[in-house]
C-alpha cells in the first residue's frame, strides 16, 4: 500500500498545481433595465414613467428602439460584468455627438472604483480599476435632433474573449 500512495502522491502535487495556472476566460456581458420614456422624478424618486419602449432586433443584429420624438428623454439602468475576470472599461459611444445627450449618476462608491470617467458628447467613458467583476450605474438621455442615432455600448475585460458590444438605433421624429 505505501508502495502505491507514494507514485500517486507525488502525480498528485505535479498535476493540481497546473490546474491553478488556468484562468477562466469569459466574454463579459452587458444588461439593461426597461429603457423608461419621459420619467418624472419627485427628488431622487421615479414618481410615474409614461412608456416603456419596445426593443426589435434587425437583420444586422442591431437592437431598435421604438421611435420618439426631439426634446424626449429616456432614462435605463445599464450592468457592465465579466464573471471571474477583472472590467478594465465600460463605455456607452454615441456616433452622432450632437443628436443625443447622455448623462449618468455616478456616486461615490462607484467613484471609487474608476480610474478615470469622461461623460460627455460622445457619451460615457469609464475606466476601471482592476479587482471589480461588475458595475452597474443608472443613465439617461436627452434627444436633441432628429434621425437615426447609433449608440454602442461596450465592456472590456481581461479575459481573451473581450470586448464585447451592443449597438443600439434609436430612431427619432
Amino acid at each position: 500500500m505505501k508502495r502505491l500512495f507514494i507514485p500517486l502522491a507525488l502525480v498528485m502535487v505535479m498535476v493540481l498545481p497546473s490546474c491553478l495556472k488556468n484562468k477562466a476566460e469569459y466574454t463579459p456581458y452587458i444588461s439593461f433595465s426597461h429603457f423608461i420614456l419621459n420619467p418624472v422624478y419627485h427628488g431622487d424618486t421615479l414618481v410615474w414613467a409614461e412608456d416603456t419602449l419596445n426593443i426589435t432586433i434587425n437583420e444586422d443584429d442591431q437592437f431598435v428602439l421604438d421611435t420618439v420624438e426631439v426634446g424626449d428623454t429616456i432614462v435605463f439602468a445599464v450592468g457592465y460584468g465579466s464573471y471571474a475576470n477583472d472590467l478594465q472599461a465600460a463605455r456607452i459611444l454615441v456616433a452622432d455627438s450632437t443628436g443625443m445627450r447622455y448623462s449618468v449618476l455616478l456616486n461615490e462608491a462607484i467613484r471609487s472604483v474608476l480610474v478615470s470617467e469622461q461623460v460627455d458628447g460622445s457619451g460615457v467613458n469609464l475606466e476601471l480599476q482592476s479587482g471589480y467583476n461588475y458595475l452597474a450605474f443608472p443613465a439617461g438621455c436627452k434627444i436633441l435632433k432628429s434621425g437615426t442615432h447609433r449608440v454602442e455600448f461596450k465592456v472590456e475585460s481581461d479575459s481573451k474573449y473581450s470586448p464585447n458590444s451592443y449597438i443600439f438605433l434609436q430612431p427619432v421624429r
